[in-house]
């Protein structure tokens, strides 16, 4: 499903390989906390990450084995039991759930309401939220539209919006 290859793709910048990582789990020094799984949803040092809310969902499972009781994503044990947990199909499915619900379509519907239909697109869109936060994504696709609107052009040359929008996101990115 597209889902799963937005998710592939996203993986191979997050964690250099197509394959789903659910069981990766590291502090990469970024003032995020750890880094976890498939999509690296992090714990973030204030204990809101992403991960966290993973970890929550999974708790709703059936076939949640307790790993994450009484411990919190601060611990020094925590990717110990993420990298457990992993081995479970609900954990699994916790990650993917997350992924689509908190980043893939609020992406999907930011792309649609501009008028964003290509696949690599959406697909920026999608790891853009993920990587900077929602904000970012409506902030980029603002001066994407407005780069293009300033040649002349309109979004519904989908490359040349990739374009301004990748131009827009590199800036970013530098200046952070």
């Amino acid at each position: 499903c597209q889902s799963e290859l937005l998710m592939k793709a996203i993986s191979v910048f997050e964690n250099g390989t197509p394959k789903l990582t659910w069981d990766s789990c590291a502090d990469i020094n970024d003032g995020n906390g750890y880094s976890c799984g498939a999509i690296q949803f992090t714990t973030q040092a204030n204990g809101k990450g992403s991960a966290n809310d993973v970890v929550e969902l999974y708790k709703t499972k059936p076939d949640y084995k307790h790993e994450f009781d009484g411990i919190s994503s601060t611990a020094p044990n925590f990717c110990e039991k993420w990298k457990a947990a992993a081995s479970q199909k609900g954990f699994r499915e916790s990650q993917f759930e997350h992924a689509k619900k908190a980043y893939q379509e609020p992406a999907m519907a930011k792309a649609k309401s501009c008028g964003i239909t290509a696949p690599l697109a959406i697909g920026q869109v999608w790891d853009t939220t993920i990587q900077l936060g929602p904000e970012a994504a409506d902030e980029l696709i603002k001066k994407a539209d407005a780069k293009l609107a300033a040649e002349g052009k309109s979004n519904t040359d989908q490359v040349a919006w990739l374009e301004a929008y990748m131009d827009a996101r590199d800036e970013k990115v530098k200046g952070m």
